[in-house]
């Protein structure tokens, strides 16, 4: 092309799609600019289009932004406006355009569009199945600090939430919080979702067919509700139907006798047939259908299960709130723990409890995890003195299975036997006993003093703990920011766990006489696990496992960043032993352990380790052998991380790998070890890292 150069708007107002290309035919009323191009060349298909981001001296590229065509729309978000340059690149041949875009604030506040993403933050290639996770990830305008919600519907058409059809489709509701532009939902397909999209098919007389369509409609501030597009979910119950196969008999057709009426046809006689198949061809045809036959729910006749007075299965007993995040046997022992010390009241008091478990564990109900501001450790976060006081350490809480460390919870509640409690100061023994029993009013917490009684011998404790708790203060939702936090504020915000309990109830139950499940002596790396969020922009989903990370340099990341501020203690994960320990230029000191998951064999990799507290070889000169819970190190900033971290910026660099060798064998940590999906919180808040 004699002139070949990009026309399109290089300041476009962020969450406005623009039109660009290289072809010069548009009319005044096409292009931004007014600008009107007379050559009338054709429009070439084939111009490759791409995004680059300036990050220090440095343009890197967006591969996710990619396009292909003579004219394309791009949308820019407001992220981009913390950007310290954007670039748009055009490419036809060996010609190459450029074009440097600054974007521009908008007046307008909205939700601009919906992404759905599969559980590696990518964009999905194939029907998703039910047990996938589906991330939703929404873009917005203006709407910064916003809170809203995000629901996943089974769509039956016409599309709306509103139709007489859709409206009793609703799979489940999950909160959002606007930042930087975006919000993000995770869905787990649950096969109850399938239940109910076959459920709505076989009451309206139709065929759901081999997929099932599913969308969102998000609701954000006073914001019309959005509607995004379908995805397809292949259908676990779909049967392909196939013509019916005549046998030879039918082909045959009557006898004579059958003719003339003399012999009579039996109904109940057998005639087969023979058909040749390649086996291996059969199975590939299958391909990933596999998936969904076996997320199909199983019935086991099994009458050990059952409850010989109900016939029920005996799960379903221990239909606590909060039960989707734990198994059958822990919640047995809630309800047992609970008959045991509020027998009138039991089953409120069990849901109290798991309600009480999930918030102060942030949902993982984890009997390691760790808040970083304090001792607090576990499934009701003991504190140091408290562990002693029931007779062991958090050190050792930590290294506790969830049903074990229930034995410990129930002896914490124990002064509480038989007592008639409101949920709020049932929390207040965990939070702070000596405000039960106080009036709505009562001020439990504060900034600097204000509302407290200076002869209350917990004066200066509740002032320190405000920091810790200010969360019930500064919450729109139940606070008023005016520095204290009062009981009544208290008792708003922990009534949110009981009701999203209830959407969190086990909704499929399965009894089985033999435990078909392998006990994992599993310890996380670290304490209160996270995500690590700061890099130049707050950005937790560059410290996941992908290969295709915008905002990393080469898009890539092997493993996955934990927050570990300098000294954070490292565990060993697994009982194992050491394959090495050596310094890299750009891991800095590392450990690799050898050990066992679930019958597998594993390395697990730590870097950027600021000292090492076990050695390579034992005094034998043989392998050190460690336990799963043992102290292994502590984090740093050394290698490629030793000068260029803030120290809120340090972190854990950890890998799962199928082999020994130093490279290579790298898989997906939370596709591997359950734990780690389970406990790692992967949306952390800016404050938990400061």
């Amino acid at each position: 092309m004699s002139d070949f150069k990009i026309i399109g708007n290089p300041t476009p107002r962020v969450g406005e799609k623009q039109t660009y290309s290289i072809a010069e035919n548009f009319t005044m009323n096409v292009l931004p600019f007014g600008e009107i191009h007379n050559h009338s060349e054709v429009f070439s298909k084939d111009v490759h289009w791409s995004i680059y981001q300036l990050i220090g001296n440095k343009w890197v590229h967006k591969p996710k932004n990619d396009k292909v065509g003579s004219i394309v729309k791009f949308s820019f978000f407001e992220a981009t406006l913390d950007y310290e340059g954007i670039r748009l690149i055009a490419k036809l041949g060996n010609q190459e355009a450029k074009m440097d875009i600054k974007t521009q604030k908008s007046v307008e506040r909205k939700i601009a569009y919906v992404d759905f993403l599969d559980a590696n933050w990518n964009k999905p290639t194939k029907p998703f199945a039910y047990t996938d996770k589906v991330i939703v990830r929404i873009h917005c305008v203006n709407l910064d600090k916003c809170r809203g919600s995000v629901t996943l519907w089974e769509d039956d058409t016409p599309k709306s939430a509103q139709n007489g059809i859709n409206k009793n489709n609703k799979a489940t509701t999950l909160p959002i919080f606007i930042e930087d532009g975006k919000a993000e939902a995770h869905f787990i397909l649950t096969p109850s979702f399938a239940k109910m999209s076959n459920a709505q098919a076989d009451k309206g007389g139709s065929n759901e067919g081999e997929f099932h369509e599913y969308y969102v409609t998000v609701e954000i501030f006073n914001q019309k509700p959005f509607e995004s597009r379908d995805i397809n979910v292949l259908n676990p119950d779909y049967k392909k139907s196939e013509p019916e196969k005549q046998t030879p008999a039918q082909k045959k057709g009557p006898s004579k006798k059958e003719e003339k009426g003399i012999a009579k046809t039996e109904d109940n006689l057998h005639d087969y047939y023979e058909k040749t198949v390649d086996v291996r061809a059969e199975i590939q045809k299958i391909g990933d259908s596999v998936r969904e036959t076996l997320n199909k729910a199983m019935m086991i006749d099994d009458s050990e299960g059952s409850n010989p007075q109900t016939g029920t299965c005996v799960c379903k007993d221990y239909d606590l709130i909060w039960g989707n995040k734990v198994s059958c046997d822990f919640r047995k022992k809630v309800v047992e723990i609970c008959k045991d010390l509020w027998a009138v009241n039991y089953l409120e008091m069990a849901n109290n409890l798991m309600a009480v478990m999930a918030w102060e564990t942030g949902e993982t109900f984890s009997p390691s995890i760790k808040n970083p501001k304090s001792s607090a450790t576990g499934l009701v976060q003991f504190m140091k003195d408290t562990a002693e006081n029931l007779g062991t350490t958090t050190e050792k809480l930590a290294k506790m299975t969830a049903l074990e460390q229930l034995d410990y919870v129930k002896k914490y509640f124990k002064n509480l036997k038989n007592k008639k409690l409101e949920f709020v100061d049932f929390y207040l023994q965990v939070l702070f006993p000596a405000s039960m029993g106080k009036p709505d009013d009562h001020v439990v917490f504060s900034e600097d003093g204000k509302g407290l009684d200076k002869h209350d011998k917990n004066y200066d404790l509740r002032i320190r703990a405000y920091k810790v708790n200010e969360g019930f203060d500064t919450n729109p939702k139940y606070g008023n920011n005016d520095g204290m936090v009062t009981k009544g504020e208290i008792k708003k915000g922990i009534q949110i766990y009981i009701e999203k309990g209830k959407e969190n109830k086990v909704e499929i139950f399965s009894c089985t006489s033999k435990d078909v499940t392998t006990k994992n002596n599993w310890h996380n790396p670290v304490n209160n696990p996270q995500l690590r969020g700061w890099y130049s922009i707050w950005a937790p989903e560059r410290s996941i496992h992908s290969n295709n990370i915008t905002g990393r340099s080469k898009g890539k990341h092997d493993g996955i960043d934990l927050y570990a501020p300098a000294g954070t203690d490292l565990y060993a994960c697994v009982d194992g032993e050491v394959n090495e320990i050596y310094y890299s230029e750009s891991y800095g000191n590392c450990i690799n352990i050898k050990g066992n998951y679930e019958g597998k064999t594993f390395w697990f990799f730590y870097a950027h380790l600021s000292e090492t507290l076990i050695t390579a070889k034992d005094k034998e000169g043989n392998s050190t052998k460690v336990k799963a819970g043992d102290k292994i190190g502590k984090s740093g900033k050394t290698g490629s991380s030793a000068t260029a971290l803030n120290s809120n910026q340090v972190h854990l660099h950890f890998e799962v790998r199928t082999t020994n060798a130093r490279t290579g064998g790298r898989v997906n940590p939370f596709d591997n070890i359950k734990e780690l999906d389970r406990d790692v919180i992967k949306e952390p808040k800016k404050e938990a890292q400061p």
